[in-house]
């Protein structure tokens, strides 16, 4: 094995001799599933939190005032709301899964489709429910408090829907280094 051929035949292995859009493809297994996860986690998560924070306001905004002040209320509001979204992406776990084998094991679900492998599996899909829960949950509540706090306390804003695409830059950095921190702890041994 010399030169090109040889380190075609490294890099795509089985797929050295098929056509360039299908070796490219194959350095990829699970794209399909990855895309699909991601977008609908990227949807649900920026789609919903906002949601549940209005809801939040609307119900339970005295309860958040008169335990965390009139300035904390809204930055655990968001917080709260983005951990709540965390918690319920468990839902997209199946995808998440599926994307997993799809680039580890690519052969064990050759040729099944989704629906097929959905009902053979059923709740089976869920395995690791618990620590994807105890990973998100403080996650989620770092991404958007982080964000927040930065927009309460570095720009000062009275509505953070006014933000600056600066401001808005600053404060996601913030939200998502203090995901990072507060999640890692899950990753860690004690």
């Amino acid at each position: 094995m010399h030169g090109i051929a040889g380190l075609n035949k490294v890099i795509f292995r089985d797929a050295y001799e098929k056509p360039v859009f299908a070796r490219y493809r194959s350095l990829f297994p699970g794209l399909g599933f990855a895309a699909g996860y991601k977008v609908s986690q990227r949807i649900y998560k920026f789609g919903g939190q906002p949601v549940v924070k209005d809801y939040m306001t609307k119900n339970h905004a005295a309860f958040f005032e008169h335990t965390f002040g009139d300035r904390n209320a809204k930055t655990m509001m968001h917080a709260t709301a983005g951990s709540l979204i965390g918690i319920g992406e468990i839902a997209l776990l199946p995808l998440d899964v599926l994307k997993i084998r799809a680039q580890t094991n690519p052969a064990a679900i050759a040729g099944k489709g989704v629906a097929h492998i959905f009902k053979t599996e059923g709740f089976a899909l869920y395995r690791g429910a618990g620590w994807t829960a105890a990973r998100n949950a403080p996650g989620s509540f770092a991404l958007f408090g982080g964000s927040a706090l930065a927009k309460e306390y570095i720009f000062q804003l009275e509505d953070y829907n006014n933000a600056t695409f600066f401001q808005n830059f600053v404060a996601s950095i913030s939200g998502a280094s203090a995901s990072i921190i507060g999640a890692s702890r899950v990753y860690l041994p004690a």
